[in-house]
Order: C-alpha cells, then structure tokens, then sequence
C-alpha cells in the first residue's frame, strides 16, 4: 500500500538517503514534480518588474543611514576621501560609498540612478533566489516562495531606499548560487563565491555573519551535491575570505578615526561587556525571542499582526523539524545562527529591524511553506484519505491560499498604494506627505534655505543625528547636534535654556534648524522656540508645521559657558512647565 501511495513521487525520492524518512517526503508531496509554464513564470516577472520600477521616479526617500552613504559617496567623488560632515569616519564599510562615488563621478547627483541602482539589486536578489530556491526543491515551490518574497511589503519598501539591505541580500544569494553550482561541477566555482563573500562584507560588516551561518550550513547540509570534503571547501571559501576582510575593515577603521568602530562598540551594549557578557547575552536573546513572532509577522506581511506572526512562527518551527528529518541544514542553520550572530553583535533595536532579515526571508518563507506541507500532509494521512489526481490538485490549491492569505493579502493592497503614490505624485510638492514622510517634506526646503544664508565655514545647529546628515549633505555645509538634554515635561524650560546658550556661545554656529513638533516633547519645542525668540541675536527666517529656520544676525549678551554637544546634560534646576 505505501508504494502504491508514493507512486507519483519525483524520481529524486527514490534516492533519499541515510536519515531520510517519511517526514521528507510528506512534506515534498504537493508541489513536487509540478510543472510551472514558461508564460506564467514571464508574466509573474513582468508584474514584479513593473511594479518595482514605480520606486525610480527620481525623488530622494530619506532614511536614518541614507544620508550618511550619500555623503561619502560624494567625498570620495570630490576628492576629500572618506570623510562624512569634515571628519574621519569608520562607521560603515567602503562598499555602498564607493559604488555611489562611481554614480557620482559620471552624471552626478542623480536620484533616478540612485534609486534604478536599489531596483536592479533587488530584481537581481530576487532571480537569484529563485535560481537557488528551484536546486534546493521543486520549481513550483521556489517561484512560489520567490513571488511572496517580491510581493512582501517591507521587502518592496527596502527596494526604493538607498541603503545596504538589497545589495547585501543580492550578494548573499549571489554566494549560495556560485557555491551550488561549485558543488555541482568545477571547484573554480568556489573562488567566486569567495570573491561574492568578500564584497558582501565591504557593504556590509554583519555580511561576515551571514557568511559563516551559510558555510555552516553548506558543510552539515548531507542532500547537496559533493562528498563532505567539497563541502567543507566551499564552506571555507565562504567563511574565511569574509572573516579576513572583517579583520582587515576593523583595523582600518580602528586606524582612520578616533572614534570606536560601530560595531564594537554595539557590541559592548549588547554584551555588557564591563559586567557578566554571557548572562548579558542570554537575557538579549531572551528578549529577542518574545520578539521574534511579532517580528516575523512584521517581516512577511508588513502588519503588526501578533497572529500571523505566532502561526507563521511555528510553520517556520515545523519546517525546520522537516528539515532536521531529512538532514537537510542549510535553511535552518541560516535562520538560526545568522539571528544569533545579530543578536551578539547588535543593540536590540536594530535586530528586531526587519531589513535586517531580508537575507534570509525567503528561507523562512520556504520552511514555513515546507511545515504547512507537512501539516496538511500529516492530515490526510490521519483521515485515511488516499491521494488522487483531484485531491492532489485541491491540495496544491489550498497551500496557495493559506501562502496567499499570511503573507501576500496583507501586503499587496499596500504595496499598489504605494507604487501608485510614486509614479502619480513624483513630480508634486504633496510627494512627501502622501507617502507619509510629511517632516521630511518641511525639513529639505529649510536645509537648502540655510546653505543660502551665510558662508561655508559656519555651521548648522539641528536636533537629532539623523537631521545632522540630512542637512549636511543638502546643505554641504558642517553641521552640529545640539546637547543631549532632559527631555521631560518638567525639565524644558531648563533644557531649552542649555540648547540656546549652547547655539549662542558658539561663534561658528550661525544657522539653527529647530524641530517644532516632529521627534520632540511640546513642552521643549515651545521653550526652545521662545528662547530664541527672545534673543534679538536671532533671527526667524522660515517654518513650516514641523522646523523653524533661524540664523544669527548680530552678538548675545549672555555670558555663561557653553555645553559641550553629546554630554548628558541634566538641568540645575526643575523648571515647572511653562504656561502657553
């Protein structure tokens, strides 16, 4: 009866191997040996195609790293090396700096480059994945996981944002396809995907990760092609070169600038380095784990819905007990140790960011697909129902539906919304506030009005990190962060007070952008408002509903000493909060 029941199996069932057992093959069962039409695999490119060229209209989307790539893009371009607001900088890998430098260097400035870049890497990652996909399993389940993965929300987003996150996935995928091929036929194969490793870590420091969970995965993985010493050659080839390069940046960086690289230094946050790392370490990934439903939720359907997120965490749960079954390793060892390696090396909230998932989203999207599959599978079988051709159809059905209902109905009506908002309102001034990016909008106009004000040498005060860069690269003009401050209720009057004394009492500070309503407390946007209001020094030159433009037109009488900019300043006094 079994072998009557297994008789429309793909031939590769066949040959199984050692560890392989029944689980494998349930959960294979459904889309197997599907056949998928050429035309239905040109007509699903088309549509992602054409849908994520709605992301090239030539507008600039700001986000909180964008405009700190743009900005070393454009030195190494102008010759003042790599530089970001006058000075050294060893935050991020020279990877992404130098590819914009080239954009910049031969048409210069060109968002529309920018953002065909961004799309190219992602339509790129994307073929990528369904080449790899469709040797790791059937081609029917590999387009699927491919058209969920394009059609994802957060994934479609990350395409229209001048960032690492597609270029490094596409590198990823670019890897793991030059090592199966290598493992297929000539090991020359595998001084590529070094090569691919290597240029994965120049954009992107965490790419060492991902590189050491994919060697791991390759070596344990017994159902890829070549004897295991074929796959340890491809797992080093991966690994070390991507080390080495990791190595080599640290010391550079460590060299360039007097500031601690990055990534030690989240590392010491996330550890705890100066008391117990390992309890430390353990409590983070605690953490990390009541997060982890909601964020693959996030991840795969652009919701905060808690249950997709719990369901679509244990299909992820299930597919990798398939995997385990069958010894095939590679996608379970990827969505383990490469979150394990960002949660040692990362603060919490920048793991839980979904872009940085996007590497293997698609692996976690093929393992929930595979628990799914085995579930429905493992039902049939309680039900004593025998398979058939109507029955195996409305199998393949069902799982499209279920795929359909977790991961694309939630993200699909979004992302049309959005690549209408793109192309209809490109050439508008209503642009920023209908992609819900209206402090955006307020925020570029006041930077360019401030370039106009006064030279070059003087600098621009602003509130937050994120709108120092912004201004600096729209400006090119230095700018500063005003003085960390309390930020409470009670303490504004107090914090406005340090803020103006620490913009008056600099004689470089000339030209002040101040958050009104965006990022910041009522209370201290209105006590510093009226501060400098009150100091005939300064002059209100433009605002809008979120930032007010002022610039110094003459000397202050005050005569206290200045704050020094990143000190945790605390007020002397708790000022009440101030009438309005």
């Amino acid at each position: 009866m079994a072998k009557k029941k297994d008789h429309h199996l793909d031939a590769r069932d066949n040959d199984l191997g050692p560890g392989r057992g029944r689980a494998e093959i349930i959960a294979r069962r459904p889309l197997e040996g599907r056949k998928i039409p050429p035309k239905a695999i040109l007509i699903a490119a088309i549509a992602v195609v054409l849908l994520y060229a709605s992301h090239v209209n030539g507008r600039w989307r700001p986000s909180y790293d964008c405009s700190h790539y743009l900005i070393l893009g454009r030195s190494i371009a102008s010759g003042q090396g790599y530089t970001m607001n006058g000075q050294p900088d060893n935050v991020f890998p020279p990877g992404m700096a130098v590819l914009l430098a080239g954009v910049f260097a031969t048409v210069g400035e060109s968002f529309f480059v920018f953002d065909l870049l961004m799309v190219l890497f992602a339509l790129a990652a994307l073929a990528l994945i369904y080449a790899c996909l469709s040797r790791l399993t059937d081609p029917a389940t590999a387009l699927l996981v491919t058209v969920a993965t394009a059609l994802s929300y957060r994934f479609y987003t990350g395409s229209g944002r001048i960032l690492t996150d597609l270029p490094t996935t596409m590198l990823f995928w670019l890897t793991l396809y030059i090592c199966l091929r290598g493992l297929q036929g000539r090991g020359i194969w595998l001084a590529g995907a070094a090569v691919s490793a290597v240029t994965a870590v120049m954009f992107r420091i965490a790419g060492v990760l991902m590189m050491g969970a994919l060697g791991v995965g390759i070596f344990l993985d017994s159902s890829l092609h070549g004897r295991w010493r074929r796959r340890l050659a491809a797992a080093v080839a991966v690994a070390v070169p991507a080390l080495t390069t990791t190595l080599v940046l640290y010391a550079l960086a460590s060299q360039v600038a007097d500031v601690t690289p990055r990534y030690e230094t989240q590392m010491q946050d996330a550890l705890g380095i100066h008391h117990n790392p390992i309890m430390a370490y353990g409590l983070r990934l605690a953490a990390i784990a009541g997060e982890l439903p909601r964020l693959i939720g996030n991840l795969m359907t652009g919701q905060q819905f808690g249950v997709y997120g719990v369901v679509l965490t244990a299909l992820v749960a299930a597919g990798m007990a398939v995997n385990a079954v069958g010894r095939r390793w590679l996608a379970p060892a990827m969505c383990i140790l490469y979150p394990l390696g960002l949660v040692l090396v990362l603060e919490t909230v920048y793991v839980v960011q979904t872009r940085m998932w996007f590497p293997i989203q698609p692996l976690l999207l093929l393992l929930a697909l595979q628990g799914l599959t085995y579930l429905y599978m493992r039902a049939r079988e309680l039900l004593r129902r025998e398979p058939n051709a109507a029955s195996e159809r409305k199998a393949v059905a069902i799982l499209i539906a279920l795929v359909a209902a977790f991961t694309l109905v939630p993200s699909v009506p979004r992302i049309f919304r959005d690549a209408f908002l793109n192309v209809y309102y490109a050439g508008s001034d209503r642009y920023y506030s209908k992609i819900k990016m209206p402090e955006v909008g307020a925020f570029l106009p006041l930077a360019e009005k401030a370039a106009e004000l006064d030279s070059a040498e003087n600098r621009i005060l602003t509130g937050c990190y994120h709108e120092m860069k912004m201004v600096h690269y729209v400006s090119e003009r230095l700018a500063v962060q005003w003085p960390r401050v309390d930020e409470s209720d009670a303490a504004a009057e107090e914090s406005a007070r340090l803020i103006h004394l620490y913009a008056t009492k600099n004689s470089e500070i000339s030209t002040a952008i101040l958050p009104l309503r965006y990022r910041i407390r009522h209370t201290l946007a209105w006590g510093i408002r009226e501060a400098f209001d009150q100091d005939p020094a300064w002059r209100l030159v433009d605002e809008n509903d979120f930032y007010a433009l002022y610039h110094r037109d003459g000397s202050t009488s005050v005569t206290e000493e200045p704050p020094v900019a990143g000190d945790e300043l605390r007020p002397a006094t708790q000022a009440s909060r101030p009438a309005r």
